[in-house]
Formats: structure tokens, sequence, C-alpha cells
């Protein structure tokens, strides 16, 4: 059986994970476990989108904490 929208993404507590969001599938997929946001972005970005194509157009959204400075 498909995915629904329904189904989440489990993690341990504490734990981080890399998640996909994109509005043309029927939920979220989780990418993997996120050590360092910026670096774990750009690396998936970089290896499944960046190959792909010669374009350098795409949107990216970050749903995380605020940084402290």
């Amino acid at each position: 059986m498909p995915p629904s929208r329904e189904d989440g993404i489990e993690a341990t507590d504490g734990e981080r994970r890399l998640i996909e969001l994109d509005g043309r599938r029927v939920g979220p997929i989780d990418r993997g476990v996120c050590t360092n946001l910026l670096e774990d972005a750009a690396r998936f970005v970089k290896e499944n989108y960046m190959k792909q194509t010669k374009s350098m157009e795409f949107s990216m959204i970050a749903l995380a904490p605020p940084v402290d400075y």
C-alpha cells in the first residue's frame, strides 16, 4: 500500500533527520540522519539534483530552530 500524507517520520529522542518535502509526492521522504543541516542538505542537493541538470534554478527552505549568535 502506498504511503499516505498522514504517515510520519520516526526518529529517536534527540535525533535529527534530513526530510524532503515535495508537493508532488504523497508524503515526506526521510533522507537519513542529519548532523549538520547546511552540509547534509548541500551534499544531498549536489548528489541528487545538480548532477541531473545544467540549470541552477531551484528553491529550498529549511524548517529549523533559530540560530543562536
